[in-house]
């Protein structure tokens, strides 16, 4: 923001208090929820919370919490700059006066150096410029006190004086960056991709290059010492050489050791952009999409990146970073042997020939290899579900004979895929043999005519088998190359899956939940090939109303919730949420906005504070407390040895109550500020453990406040109900109206 210069000193200082105090209560939320162990904020925590309030005023306080690097010991200048990369922002370190920079780059941090050590406990944010009657005047937030002050461009000058870094928006560019490649070149999502990398294939390249050069020392070493040492018994020249051939051996391996951390830079960094794309676009697609697929299938999209990683540390891509090598080695053998370099030259086009040969069959066999490894997969998750089920059904020996069945189909896949890796290493063996055999014939007959000596012959065989080396590696590991490039083509198809969002182009969020819930003519079908299972359901459900739905097993009980979140889209009717179609509404702002309490509750990674925060990210300690006595969990969460700070994956299994993930899930509830609660049915045995009382009690707590939707084939719950939905599979829902003329007066008294 840029402040007016039509301010008076007054109104300047108002504004100047309003922010002051949005980033005491921002930095006040964040010391709350993720800045616990801290007592008093940094000036580095105090910048974040500005830099947050002025350039993304808007943005979701969770997104602004899961930012933050290391959030339990104070915040360095490190964790500053990575946790506003995480909100898209990119840092440059500038050694420039504030002053001197043009105000569109604002806001930036300006951290003073003194004695060549950064003074981060006085570091200042420089939010915006303007230009008045008298000057230039910067808009400046001190970090180490929390308050706003006015300089002018000569105090900015004089007193800010260090190192400055002014942030980019990457989100923005390199969206459009790839999007722009792709539509104007054709280029997929992941070679869209790899112009980011751009730098490091080149330094790569230029490395390997400088290598080739460097690693003919060796051979003409070799050359001389037959010419000039053992040829004319001369060992004179032999110190020489062994000296120029050491410092080549050294320059080689410091060059080989660059291009090694290149690499792995190179591999690392693809495989986490890569691997957090994958992961990011899975979890933005539709819920109907994610439904249908396997867990197999959603675990092997995760992995795909896996045989891309693996490639950029094989022999393959060494092979082909090799490929400068060529160039250069041939050339020497034509300086060396004029003619002779025609055998390298023939060899490495029957390497090319014998490569796309081999790579025909591979691909069809890694085709029925992979199709049938997928079924393998797919059938042994089945069973580790459905185990129980096949057991006591007596399906144990059919089951076994169907697992012999498509695992010898696996094997016999795998068994043709690996015959066609051995004809391939077999066949480039060979060809390797005869460019040997032909090198030394060619080469001989030239030494008979005179035309080369011996030690440029044996030169010239070093230099063969470094040329033909590239071919002979991507010929032996075809099925792995293979691999990699439907790899791509699968991250390439998951990539262009519109998420949720951009399939239904929705921009309207919730501004707020007042509870009310409206079904109209609702039908629901999970495949157009099945029959219905709800089949035009009105109802209009009040603010305050406790509604129980009851129904046989596969009624759509479960799904009739999952509707009301936007999970399940109706085949026909509309769902309406305070007035509004629930379709128009950005489905990452409605779901947050409704508290569900799924059936299958689990424990969330992490502490148990930031495993109740999900639901209230400004909830207090006492809060949590308070909520966890309600739903009957205080006393197992005072007993783990930190209290709230106990990290859940830390206790045995053992240790823990069966009821306590349902009743976590509970205090969520509790803690959740939505008007719209949906319980979805909890087992027979949690329930026998006291949970029902406590489902009662947040039903008497929320009574005339929140809207319940209760799933449950209890009796004593639908005798409290205001109203009973009755599921029938496949027919018109019956709803049942029970205590509408007391939720009348407890409006009335509202």
């Amino acid at each position: 923001m840029i402040y007016s210069s039509h301010y008076t000193h007054d109104e300047l200082q108002k504004v100047t208090d309003r922010r002051e105090t949005a980033v005491q209560t921002l930095g006040t939320h964040l010391k709350r929820t993720v800045w616990t162990n801290c007592e008093t904020l940094s000036a580095l925590q105090n910048c974040f919370c500005a830099y947050v309030l002025a350039n993304q005023p808007a943005v979701e306080f969770v997104t602004v919490a899961q930012s933050i690097t290391h959030s339990d010991q104070t915040m360095t200048l490190p964790d500053f700059l990575n946790s506003l990369a995480n909100l898209e922002r990119k840092a440059i370190a500038l050694s420039s006066s504030p002053a001197a920079l043009d105000p569109r780059l604002l806001p930036c941090l300006h951290v003073p150096v003194r004695r060549g050590r950064r003074q981060v406990e006085d570091a200042r944010l420089i939010l915006s410029a303007n230009d008045t009657v008298n000057g230039r005047e910067y808009t400046v937030f001190r970090g180490s006190d929390g308050t706003f002050e006015e300089l002018s461009e000569a105090q900015v000058r004089n007193e800010l004086r260090g190192e400055v870094f002014v942030f980019q928006d990457t989100k923005d560019a390199a969206t459009a960056n790839a999007e722009s490649e792709q539509a104007s070149l054709g280029h997929r999502w992941f070679r869209a991709t790899l112009p980011r990398f751009a730098h490091g294939f080149w330094q790569i390249i230029a490395v390997s290059t400088t290598l080739s050069l460097v690693s003919l020392g060796t051979p003409l070493f070799i050359m001389l010492v037959y010419d000039r040492v053992i040829a004319p018994h001369n060992t004179e020249p032999l110190a020489y050489l062994a000296v120029g051939v050491g410092m080549a051996i050294l320059m080689e391996w410091v060059l080989k050791t660059l291009r090694t951390v290149s690499i792995s830079w190179l591999t690392g960094r693809l495989d986490y952009v890569v691997g957090t794309a994958i992961f990011e676009r899975l979890i933005q697609l539709s819920p109907q999409m994610i439904e249908r697929a396997y867990v197999s299938a959603q675990v092997a999209r995760i992995r795909t990146f896996e045989s891309i990683r693996d490639f950029f540390n094989s022999p393959v891509f060494m092979s082909l970073i090799d490929m400068p090598t060529i160039l250069v080695s041939l050339i020497a053998i034509t300086w060396l042997g004029g003619w002779l370099a025609m055998v390298p030259a023939v060899i490495g086009l029957l390497y090319v020939a014998l490569f796309l040969f081999l790579r025909m069959r591979v691909q069809y066999a890694i085709q029925r290899a992979a199709r049938a490894t997928s079924a393998t997969q797919r059938f042994s998750l089945e069973t580790f579900e459905k185990l129980e089920g096949i057991r006591a059904a007596g399906l144990g020996a059919r089951w076994l004979d169907k697992f012999k069945d498509l695992s010898g189909r696996e094997n016999v896949a795998l068994l043709r895929l690996n015959i066609d890796g051995f004809l391939g290493e077999t066949l480039a063996h060979a060809l390797t043999v005869l460019s040997a055999m032909a090198t030394l014939a060619v080469g001989i007959h030239l030494i008979w005519q005179n035309q080369l000596t011996t030690g440029a012959l044996v030169a010239s065989m070093i230099l063969t088998w470094r040329i033909l080396s590239p071919f002979n590696g991507l010929c032996t590991v075809i099925p792995r190359f293979e691999q990699m490039r439907n790899s791509v083509i699968q991250i390439d198809n998951l990539m262009e899956v519109p998420i949720e969002n951009e399939a239904n182009e929705i921009t309207m969020r919730v501004a707020s939940n007042g509870g009310q819930l409206h079904f109209n003519n609702v039908t629901l079908r999970y495949t157009r090939e099945g029959g219905p299972i709800m089949l035009g359901l009105n109802a209009d459900i009040q603010k305050g109303e406790l509604v129980v739905i009851t129904g046989a097993s596969g009624s759509g009980k479960s799904s009739l919730l999952k509707l009301a979140l936007g999970l399940y889209a109706p085949v026909t009717g509309t769902i309406h949420l305070d007035g509004i179609d629930i379709r128009q509404i950005q489905p990452r702002s409605l779901r947050p906005s409704i508290c569900y309490v799924p059936q299958a509750s689990e424990l969330l990674p992490g502490t148990v504070a930031e495993s109740l925060r999900f639901a209230n990210a400004f909830a207090s300690d006492e809060e949590l407390w308070a909520a966890l006595r309600e739903a009957g969990a205080d006393t197992a969460v005072a007993a783990f040895p930190d209290g709230l700070q106990t990290d859940l994956s830390d206790i045995d299994a053992l240790e823990i109550n069966p009821a306590l993930p349902f009743r976590l899930g509970l205090a969520r509830a509790l803690l959740h500020p939505s008007r719209l609660i949906l319980i979805d049915e909890q087992p027979s045995s949690v329930l026998s453990a006291g949970m029902e009382a406590d489902i009662k009690r947040l039903v008497e707590r929320s009574r005339g406040q929140r809207t319940i939707l209760l799933v449950s084939h209890r009796d004593d719950f639908a005798d409290e109900a205001d109203r009973v939905v009755h599921l029938r599979r496949g027919k018109t829902p019956i709803i049942k109206q029970r205590r509408s003329n007391q939720i009348n007066s407890l409006e009335t008294a509202a």
